[in-house]
């Protein structure tokens, strides 16, 4: 699933494909200048999420729909009105595609904490077997068995 294509957003819920190039190239120009990178070039794949749009901008009878049907309407992104452009800007930086803090920690704490997990892992595998019971043992004390 693709995600946001606006600078610092990483949302992949509820998004909206960038207009037609071919059909309204000023539009289209807008959403790629609204996202603030650098040498971007929108694919046909590239989309931005719900959350830098207006509630006004999003069409009256898909948000009905959705709130009279509740859960069987929820995965589908209510639609756009003709001719919107994205007008809110924000960077989620500390938060998660729910809104709520991210709680990622940074790479090089997740590359020493994987590189302990490794190392203990690999201690484990030689220092235990299986005996010729299935039980798997690790300094001489049988931890399960696997038959």
């Amino acid at each position: 699933m693709p995600y946001c294509s606006v600078f610092g957003c990483s949302n992949n819920k509820r998004t909206h494909r960038f207009p037609n190039r071919d059909n309204s190239l000023v539009r289209f120009n807008k959403w790629t200048n609204f996202c603030k990178r650098k040498l971007f070039k929108p694919t046909n794949n590239s989309v931005i999420c719900s959350h830098h749009f207006k509630s006004q901008d999003f069409d009256d009878s898909d948000i009905l729909k959705q709130k009279l049907l509740g859960d069987k309407y929820k995965s589908r992104s209510p639609s756009l009105k003709p001719g919107t452009i994205p007008t809110i800007f924000v960077i989620n930086n500390d938060k998660n595609s729910d809104g709520n803090p991210t709680t990622k920690k940074p790479r090089s704490e997740r590359i020493k904490n994987q590189e302990k997990k490794d190392m203990v892992e690999s201690l484990i595998a030689k220092k235990s077997n299986i005996d010729s019971y299935g039980h798997m043992t690790y300094d001489n004390k049988i931890l399960f068995s696997i038959y």
